[in-house]
């Protein structure tokens, strides 16, 4: 068994979010999975882990919400004990303040969060490159989380390409009510890929290097807004509603949704869009903060 660091029996850490603010579907792979430009940008919304280690041998996991029995973290966990004879016990205290199956990754960030606390327990000195491709079987968006900031993201959601730090948006993220049963499988079985409506990822990419606020909300993009989902009939006319805003920029779907996240330009705007629809609301103050983490 690989050593252990003895100081380490209790650690305090955040997951964060990430959004797309940018989500091209290119075409289907001969493996089943589809090729895939996104432009994953990180947010100041997290989830909580504490994490104890105890010599139990059994993994106990607490969650203010309710979890499936096999998720992200006993999926973490279990790879570990297979890949590098991880064989101690562990007690994690999960407090999820990221909503959940609603395109903000908040599973695979824990699983990215977990996979490093674990790397570290056992001194394997792995690359966060390394590491990614450990974990990408678990969850592709997981790799993002590695890194953190805002990527350009390809191939089959594993290859990542850093721009920075992350975009700092002001914005509200609004999550209707609507459960989906495997919702991102669903969303990628609906999805019909044509090129005419495929989006020039360049300018994205133009205006984020030049850190261009307007431009960057100018291209913003989503291709799961092409699907024809008659659950989703609500989602796609608070899209529109909002678009129509005139203190909004833009607003695209959050990865396959239902979550839609708006930026606006002022900070003083934030709370009246909130107000003005019936949904639950997420306000995303974060552009006069200091270039450090949320």
């Amino acid at each position: 068994m690989h050593s252990k660091l003895p100081s380490e029996k209790r650690i305090n850490i955040k997951s964060y979010a990430k959004t797309n603010l940018f989500l091209d579907l290119i075409e289907r792979r001969a493996d089943n999975y589809t090729d895939v430009h996104f432009i994953m940008n990180e947010l100041p919304l997290f989830d909580e882990m504490e994490i104890e280690f105890n010599n139990s041998n059994e993994l106990e996991l607490e969650c203010n919400v309710k979890l499936p029995k096999e998720n992200t973290i006993t999926k973490t966990v279990e790879l570990f004990r297979q890949r590098f004879n991880f064989n101690e016990g562990i007690k994690i205290k999960l407090d999820k303040r990221i909503p959940e199956a609603a395109g903000f990754g908040g599973g695979s960030s824990n699983c990215a969060a977990l996979a490093k606390i674990l790397a570290r327990r056992m001194q394997l000195k792995l690359t966060n490159h390394e590491l990614a491709d450990l974990i990408k079987d678990i969850s592709t968006d997981a790799c993002f989380f590695l890194f953190g900031g805002i990527a350009l993201v390809s191939g089959k959601g594993d290859n990542f390409f850093p721009l920075g730090e992350r975009i700092r948006l002001n914005a509200v993220v609004f999550v209707p009510d609507i459960k989906i049963e495997n919702k991102t499988k669903t969303m990628y079985s609906l999805v019909k890929l044509n090129s005419k409506q495929h989006a020039d990822i360049r300018p994205m990419i133009k205006a984020i290097i030049e850190r261009n606020y307007t431009e960057i909300a100018r291209n913003m993009f989503n291709y799961f807004e092409t699907v024809e989902f008659k659950k989703y009939e609500k989602v796609f006319s608070l899209l529109q509603e909002l678009r129509e805003q005139k203190e909004v920029l833009n607003a695209i779907l959050c990865g396959a949704g239902p979550a839609i996240i708006a930026l606006c330009e002022k900070e003083k705007d934030l709370i009246g869009l909130a107000k003005r629809f019936n949904e639950e609301a997420i306000i995303i103050a974060d552009r006069k903060e200091k270039n450090t983490r949320g």
